[in-house]
């Protein structure tokens, strides 16, 4: 029977390192510390750190290199190589439509060639590549006033073929469209594709531009009214919208379902999440240790880890207002009596055990 009482006062005394489980025991309760050669940082979540991490949320997005590219200016469209170009001669047929009647309805109108330049009567060619309609507007009327008197000329495009941009990723219809003399915007281009799928990322949606790539804040611009945003399109841009199934907030612990919850295109906060997962586990979890482990943007070996407790009403209120990110891990701890019942649980069959030999050596 010592026997018995020595091994079970041993297996108590370490009962804190033998509890079966994982459980988060941070040595500090805010600052910095080194674990196996990764840097952790814990932050309690109070109002001040939900404000600094709002404040920080918008480093994903470089609003400052946004800055190079947003316009509102609009330009005159630039003719360019493979535009088509219809030229009217007021009260002169025959310059507007030298073939008359047989000539095909695809054929009314100067494609510019190659070298930049179109063919036109009395005017001979004309270079008009990197021109607006109104410069070349004022060349051939200089060319023909030598055979026309007060030449009453129009210009227009007829085919825009040399400027374009794509949209590309997760949109209803991705390829190639032409840039008009309408300008077009970002939302226009979206919309033109036929508007972004249900699985469509826009927080992370990009532009591309002389090989240099933007991150579009697309959701302020739709939900925020951040329209200085809506930027301009050029000739080259290449618009892309990633899919957002890979984003995913991962609940586990001391919950009622552990599970991974599908982020969509509106923010998630750490108490939906919670609610989701049908929320702490009453009976088993630690209110106080609730926990957001968060993979460092900048630093592959750092991690930050989030701490709040659940007791009061101010602490779900400010978990509400504390947003969750791509790949978080949301973790309950469990209660010291839950480890503890857990530590019995696994033990008592090996003292059940001991006792049974101990009375078969007792009897014999």
């Amino acid at each position: 029977m010592k026997n018995i009482l020595t091994i079970i006062c041993c297996v108590i005394v370490s009962a804190c390192t033998l509890t079966p489980g994982s459980h988060i025991a941070l040595p500090v309760a805010t600052g910095q510390f080194q674990e196996d050669g990764i840097t952790v940082n814990v932050h309690p979540i109070t109002l001040e750190s939900i404000q600094t991490l709002a404040d920080d949320s918008h480093n994903v997005i470089d609003f400052d290199a946004l800055q190079n590219i947003k316009t509102n200016a609009i330009t005159p469209y630039v003719i360019g190589i493979g535009d088509v170009i219809t030229v009217v001669v007021w009260e002169h047929p025959e310059l507007t439509s030298p073939l008359g009647q047989f000539r095909a309805s695809d054929e009314q109108g100067n494609v510019v060639y190659e070298d930049g330049t179109i063919f036109y009567p009395y005017a001979g060619n004309v270079y008009v590549a990197g021109k607006t309609v109104s410069e070349v507007r004022t060349i051939l009327r200089s060319r023909l006033q030598a055979y026309i008197e007060e030449p009453q000329i129009d210009v227009r495009v007829a085919g825009f073929k040399s400027q374009k941009y794509v949209v590309s990723g997760d949109v209803e219809r991705p390829g190639v469209f032409p840039i008009n003399n309408i300008p077009q915007r970002l939302l226009d281009a979206l919309n033109l594709s036929g508007g972004m799928t249900i699985n469509a990322n826009i927080n992370a949606v990009t532009l591309t531009r002389n090989n240099v790539q933007y991150v579009l804040p697309v959701h302020d611009i739709l939900y925020n009214g951040a329209t200085a945003y809506n930027i301009l399109l050029k000739d080259g841009d290449v618009i892309h919208v990633p899919e957002n199934t890979a984003r995913k907030v991962f609940v586990m612990g001391e919950v009622v379902r552990p599970q991974s919850v599908q982020l969509d295109n509106t923010r998630i906060s750490l108490t939906q999440a919670l609610s989701q997962a049908g929320g702490i586990n009453e009976l088993r979890a630690d209110a106080n240790g609730v926990y957001v482990i968060r993979q460092h943007h900048e630093n592959e070996q750092e991690i930050d880890v989030y701490q709040i407790g659940l007791k009061q009403a101010y602490q779900f209120a400010l978990g509400d207002q504390f947003t969750l990110q791509a790949r978080d891990i949301v973790y309950v701890s469990a209660s010291p009596i839950t480890r503890w019942n857990r530590f019995i649980s696994n033990i008592l069959p090996s003292i059940t055990s001991i006792r049974t030999l101990d009375d078969i050596s007792g009897s014999n």
